[in-house]
């Protein structure tokens, strides 16, 4: 999804207008569960139903969070400042997953998405969209140049091998990005989890 840059600076100019600024979230948040579901399709069986975005394989519910920077800007400043400082030094695949294991700690990103589709919605695959500013250019620089694997193909296969350790829930993280044409990088990371009276809870002792 290509927002135009018009239309994204009228959003900006818009901080008292929380009706628009509501439904056009909500807007980005189904394109983008749609997004997600299209894309798993092409290598798994999807189901839709009422309780959670989409069930993956018939059986495990997954749930799809979106961080949009022109609507959320204040939080999307915070991750894109963050992920900016530690991206330069990510030169393996290995030390980007730990980039990521502590970016999702933030609250903006713990607190407002991941304890809802785990701790809430009993998520047990999760798909998080950062749709974030000034991070195109050096994501296809880590994809084309440092040969890190961020097809979304192999992050939604690391997260089905995943779906077997009951002490885990999967999250597939992806960057939208539009840099020369529009790709989706993604990259897999284990959320650890813990079990309170027959539900799951992030253990984050253990994150």
């Amino acid at each position: 999804m290509k927002v135009p840059n018009n239309f994204a600076i009228s959003l900006k100019k818009l901080p008292h207008d929380q009706d628009v600024r509501e439904w056009f979230r909500q807007a980005v948040s189904v394109t983008y569960e749609l997004m997600c579901a299209s894309l798993s399709a092409h290598y798994y069986k999807i189901v839709f139903e009422e309780q959670h975005d989409f069930f993956l394989e018939g059986s495990s519910p997954a749930e799809v969070k979106t961080i949009f920077s022109p609507v959320e800007r204040k939080h999307s400043e915070k991750i894109s400042d963050y992920l900016n400082s530690k991206l330069s030094k990510a030169t393996a695949n290995i030390k980007l997953k730990r980039i990521i294991k502590d970016l999702v700690k933030i609250p903006e990103i713990m607190q407002n998405n991941l304890i809802e589709a785990i701790d809430r919605q009993q998520g047990k695959v999760v798909f998080l969209n950062l749709i974030l500013e000034n991070l195109s250019g050096f994501l296809t620089f880590l994809s084309n140049y440092e040969f890190i694997d961020l097809k979304f193909e192999s992050a939604l296969s690391d997260a089905m091998n995943l779906l077997g350790n009951s002490n885990v829930v999967p999250l597939i993280i992806s960057f939208p990005a539009i840099y020369c044409e529009y790709t989706v990088y993604s990259i897999t990371i284990p959320i650890p989890i813990k079990i309170e009276n027959g539900k799951m809870k992030i253990d984050l002792s253990s994150m």
